[in-house]
């Protein structure tokens, strides 16, 4: 399987590990950070290690969670052996917050996405 980052989920990485390398330090920010990555390669071998997201069963993805540490969930779905991974979600944010994350933008889709031009 091949496993596939959105923008959100990197920009997601970059956010955490910069405010726990700020909060903590960078050895507790790279660990952190590698424990998120290391999770995610599991989905290589394993893409349904984690359960459906009730929150997000509107979604036609069929998004699943996969918990790393207490405080963060790996959201993705999985598509022609591919995993998806849409979003690394802090779990200490209102779940409400993820909803709106995939209601009203598009940054959370793994495909580039292309501009049509107007025909005039």
């Amino acid at each position: 399987m091949i496993l596939r980052w959105s923008p959100r989920a990197e920009m997601d990485l970059t956010r955490i590990h910069t405010w726990y390398a700020q909060q903590a330090g960078l050895k507790t920010a790279d660990r952190i950070l590698y424990d998120i990555w290391s999770s995610a390669e599991l989905l290589r071998t394993h893409p349904n290690l984690g359960y459906l997201e009730p929150l997000l069963e509107s979604f036609p993805q069929s998004f699943r969670t996969c918990i790393d540490a207490p405080n963060y969930k790996i959201i993705y779905w999985v598509e022609d052996d591919i995993v998806k991974v849409a979003t690394v979600f802090d779990c200490r944010q209102r779940p409400e917050h993820l909803v709106h994350i995939f209601s009203t933008g598009s940054d959370w889709v793994c495909e580039p996405q292309v501009e049509y031009k107007k025909i005039r």
